[in-house]
């Protein structure tokens, strides 16, 4: 017989028999009841086990404390903590801001009550409400008895839909806790690795080790809660993507968002004690949260991860142990591949703005990482044989490096260009041989020239890229090439007053129509990605940079063709094609369909600026027609924000933190007043002008002829592209010139006169081009819902 005490025998748990009072009842905060009474207690055998039970409910009494009983929340019960089994959430959850689920086998005695209050109701006799259960079961999605089921996204479970509405065969990817079969879980983790493991650096996860983890049941043990909890909801994200017609619905949350919670609730609460698989699940928490537009929480999370990253120690350099095992090899190539994530979220996030960067003139001194393949084969390599950055263009043979080397190459640059438009101090003019600004130019070109021919996009590569499962990589790395040229030269344009525009005021005209004719040319490469990218399904655009990327072509093109061309007919029909392609891309990428789409309610009002009516008719977005307030527009962001565009992830990110505090203070948000950008410039030099050939069509160029084409350049002469732009070819090889001539009106006024209007109003508009979407002003309170395309 236990000679514990009598709380530690009713709650079968072991008791330590410290005097004057147990551990367990000090922490219960009970009055111990010694350890003699016990025997005297049991001595009778009818009625021991009340006998005991009413002991202890004494002694709980006494000492002033509820007593935890069965049917506590899933979440007390995990970690055995007092649950006050309030009603849809307990005191305890409530405080922690935990997601309080209680288990159906517990709430018998509550359906009951609501069974009897139904029955009570009917017969017309008052009766007590009943208590609201929640979504208990994994597989079976239980309901309320009403048909009714709480989905993730609702706060606190005050919304619930039909359950009808949800797929009988998917009601397990809305509950709020991991499915506890390994079939479901197995795919999930097998969505994560096919999709999102393969995008940029965020492989860092062992697949061999996860999997073998999963067979033997120790995921938990040997990853953290935290990452499974990511990785099935990153996974579980992909149903949305792949099938909007069944998930693409306001009322149903997102498929996994509980569980994304339940891994930021788990990875704040392991802070205190950071380990690498808490930084692995933060940097999966800020990629999750940038795809579900939470800005603020993902500058906050990643912020937590450069801490760690540098208590951690992996940005220091670390050779392997000799004689180094295997397990030691995976262990230093996933803190690389985990610290070359940060390198790039810092990039995105930060958005060249000096203040928001950790890395700015300078990156990690770590090696590159090495191939997929040897990752997962867990090859062994000296450290000799592994690149880094700063030998990346040292290399006259790039073939060997893999694909997420030059993903962190271009990001590079990425930062270098967005650091240079922010300012004007240049020693040089722009045009002058060696200026940064061609100096970039010409680096990009070397880069492209030299791209391996297996990172090609061409029909057939592709089908080997989905076989790899890296589709979406190697597209993300083309719009990434295309989009740095883009921010690079759209400082040509008017309307673009970044301070870098400045130097093209007395830049030679040549000198400033071809900047602007490789914008354009570049904006036009990332409409035909898209164009590709849909003729192989969905999954070319699970990078989140393919989104942004189309949304600035589609600005450049309507600003380009309204300032810089003839505004003909036939230009206006190419661009509205290019333009109608990108929109529908926007929407269908746009995952968020409870809210309004920022890309469109950016883009509509400036295509009726600029007279593309034709398009805006076709979205029927709006009832009237938007009459534009310069006043309250931006063409680039304020200088307090550091020129940043409206849809940057900081600038999103604030005012996600206004909001909040405008809802607490009920304030309306106010106009921003915008100051202009001061303009410095040089006398023009005599110079001598770049050039580029145009790109060919699909299979009519050398070197890395593909889908795309190809573009010979020359490193003493960079020619930027002509005026006439390739027809993009559709996906089934037939011209798309037919295409756009039946969805253009062919009543369109011709427009070539109003060139000079244009550009004056691009220059008026210096607020509005990239308007500050996060804060739309009340002329633009339009129902962006219609499915009218």
């Amino acid at each position: 017989m236990s000679t514990g005490c009598v709380v530690c025998r009713s709650r079968k748990v072991r008791c330590d028999r410290n005097s004057p009072t147990c551990h367990n009842c000090t922490r219960l905060g009970v009055n111990c009841p010694g350890y003699g009474d016990t025997t005297a207690i049991l001595s009778h055998k009818d009625g021991s086990r009340q006998r005991l039970q009413d002991s202890v409910d004494f002694i709980y009494r006494a000492s002033g404390v509820e007593k935890r009983r069965v049917g506590s929340c899933d979440e007390c019960r995990r970690t055995k903590s007092r649950c006050s089994r309030t009603r849809p959430v307990c005191k305890r959850c409530t405080r922690k801001g935990f997601t309080c689920k209680y288990n159906a086998k517990y709430d018998a005695s509550a359906s009951a009550s609501a069974a009897d209050a139904n029955a009570a109701a009917a017969a017309g006799s008052p009766s007590p409400q009943p208590s609201t259960t929640a979504e208990t079961s994994i597989l079976a999605a239980p309901s309320d008895g009403g048909g009714l089921v709480s989905t993730p996204g609702s706060q606190s479970g005050t919304m619930a839909v039909p359950l009808s509405s949800i797929p009988q065969h998917m009601h397990w990817v809305y509950s709020d806790a991991l499915p506890q079969d390994k079939f479901h879980l197995q795919a999930l983790a097998d969505l994560f690795f096919d999709r999102i493991s393969t995008l940029r650096c965020l492989g860092f996860i062992h697949k061999p080790t996860f999997f073998q983890a999963l067979d033997r049941g120790t995921l938990s043990e040997d990853f953290g809660e935290a990452v499974v909890y990511i990785v099935a909801a990153l996974g579980a994200r992909m149903y949305l993507l792949d099938d909007p017609s069944h998930f693409n619905n306001p009322f149903l949350g997102v498929p996994g968002a509980a569980w994304a919670e339940r891994a930021r609730d788990l990875t704040m609460r392991e802070i205190a004690n950071p380990s690498l698989s808490t930084m692995m699940a933060m940097v999966l928490i800020c990629e999750y949260s940038i795809f579900m537009d939470q800005h603020a929480l993902a500058f906050v999370i990643f912020g937590c991860c450069v801490r760690i990253m540098r208590l951690l120690g992996l940005d220091s350099p670390k050779k392997a142990a000799v004689p180094s095992g295997l397990a030691h090899m995976t262990h230093l190539e996933t803190e690389r591949r985990l610290l070359w994530s940060c390198y790039l979220l810092d990039s995105f996030l930060g958005g060249g703005v000096d203040g928001n960067l950790i890395w700015k003139d300078d990156f990690p001194s770590v090696p590159l990482p090495c191939s997929d393949a040897s990752f997962v084969a867990q090859e062994q390599y000296a450290d000799f044989e592994a690149p880094k950055l700063s030998a990346f263009e040292l290399y006259p043979d790039r073939s060997y490096l893999n694909l997420r080397s030059h993903t962190i190459y271009l990001v590079q640059l990425r930062t270098r260009v967005l650091r240079l438009i922010r300012n004007n101090n240049q020693q040089v003019n722009i045009w002058d041989p060696g200026s940064p600004f061609l100096d970039i130019i010409q680096r990009l070109e070397v880069w492209y020239a030299g791209l391996p021919e297996r990172l090609v996009i061409s029909d057939f590569n592709v089908y080997i890229h989905k076989e790899l499962n890296t589709i979406s990589a190697v597209f993300m790395l083309h719009f990434l090439y295309h989009s740095i040229v883009c921010d690079l030269t759209r400082v040509s344009l008017p309307g673009y007053v970044f301070p870098l525009s400045a130097a093209f005021h007395s830049c030679p005209p040549e000198f400033r129509r071809q900047c602007q004719e490789r914008c354009r040319f570049h904006a036009d490469e990332i409409s035909r990605l898209v164009h590709a990218g849909f003729g192989y399904g969905i999954r070319a655009f699970d990078d989140l940079h393919s989104l942004m990327a189309t949304f600035e072509s589609t600005k450049i093109q309507i600003i380009h063709t309204a300032t810089a061309t003839s505004n003909s007919i036939d230009i206006r029909e190419r661009t509205s094609h290019n333009i109608r392609l990108n929109m529908r891309a926007l929407d269908i990428l746009h995952l968020q369909k409870d809210k309004a789409n920022p890309y469109h309610k950016a883009l509509i009002p400036l295509l009726e600026k600029f007279d593309f009516n034709n398009v805006v008719a076709e979205w029927q977005a709006y009832p009237s027609p938007i009459s534009i307030n310069s006043d309250q527009a931006e063409v680039t962001g304020p200088e307090d924000a550091a020129y940043l565009s409206s849809l940057a992830p900081f600038r999103l990110a604030k005012e996600e933190i206004r909001a909040q505090i405008r809802q607490r203070r009920g304030s309306s948000p106010a106009g921003n007043d915008l100051p202009n950008s001061p303009a410095m410039v040089r006398p023009p030099p005599i110079i001598s002008l770049p050039q580029k050939d145009a790109l060919d069509g699909i299979s009519g160029a050398d070197g890395n002829a593909g889908l795309l084409g190809s573009a010979s350049f020359s490193l003493d002469h960079i020619q930027l592209a002509s005026t006439t732009h390739p027809t993009p070819p559709g996906a089934g090889g037939l011209d798309v010139a037919a295409e756009i001539q039946g969805g253009v009106a062919k009543e369109m006024v011709n427009l070539s006169d109003l060139s000079e209007d244009y550009i004056r109003m691009a220059g008026e508009m210096a607020n509005y081009i990239s308007w500050d979407m996060s804060e739309p002003q009340p002329w633009l309170d339009f129902d962006m819902s219609s499915n009218n395309i």
